[in-house]
């Protein structure tokens, strides 16, 4: 399963970690947002975690080898994201807190429903 993350940020760490003890997980690329005072330079963070740094949300969402997308960014931008993802026809994981009201959510189950994908909320592994 290859897999993409939006957000390079700290909680972006756990997750790297977690797919590198994963026979059955690559990361296979990341997007993150330019000016962010948190990853203040992407394409390094890319190359740390050995996979492709995408241009945009939409360039990641849209490759045809990734199958999922990870959503590690601020809550505010979670719904946003992850319905580009959702329409992308990708799988998605949102990191906690998933959205910023309960009518968020309910905008991304029914973005789930119509592209037939899985929208999960997570809550970090390690």
């Amino acid at each position: 399963l290859r897999v993409g993350f939006f957000g390079a940020g700290d909680i972006s760490l756990l997750h790297r970690e977690a797919i590198r003890k994963s026979s059955y997980v690559e990361l296979a690329g990341l997007w993150n947002r330019s000016g962010c005072s948190i990853v203040p330079d992407p394409q390094k963070k890319a190359e740390e975690y050995g996979c492709k740094l995408y241009d945009s949300a939409e360039e990641l969402a849209k490759d045809p080898a990734v199958s999922a997308i990870y959503v590690l960014t601020n809550m505010e931008s979670h719904c946003e994201l992850a319905k580009i993802a959702m329409a992308a026809g990708k799988h998605v994981y949102i990191e906690k807190p998933v959205g910023s009201t309960v009518a968020e959510i309910e905008e991304l189950r029914a973005c789930a429903k119509k592209y037939g994908v899985i929208c999960m909320p997570g809550h970090n592994y390690l």
